[in-house]
């Protein structure tokens, strides 16, 4: 007979071996093997929220969490999965600019003090 698996609220590892809370609210307290959540710990001690930590972990790199359950060959977080490519944006056209000689002198004009010629 199959074991159910569970997913974990934060990276959406789907192999843990409890639910992360039970119907009742109380927490398992198994340690996500893929970000290192732990329910009742991690939540109720800290006051970091699954999507929180699972936020910190796809910042850091998704790193495989665990040092004695190997990360399976065909995991991939639930981050990397649903990636989407980011939108491109509309180009804006370039604003034209007075070649650097020209502005220089420009300038220099609106500084200087107008002469007087002699009369």
């Amino acid at each position: 007979m199959a074991t159910k698996s569970h997913t974990c609220a934060a990276c959406g590892y789907p192999h843990l071996r409890a639910p992360q809370r039970s119907a009742s609210g109380g927490a398992s307290h198994e340690i996500c093997p893929s970000c290192g959540f732990e329910p009742g710990y991690t939540d109720d001690d800290q006051e970091i929220t699954p999507a929180a930590w699972g936020k910190q972990w796809k910042a850091k790199g998704s790193a495989w969490y665990s040092k004695g359950t190997p990360q399976p060959a065909d995991w991939k977080s639930t981050a990397a999965k649903t990636k989407k490519p980011a939108a491109k944006k509309a180009a804006k056209p370039a604003a034209k600019k007075a070649p650097v000689k020209k502005a220089v002198k420009r300038a220099a004009k609106k500084q200087s003090p107008k002469r007087k010629s002699a009369e």
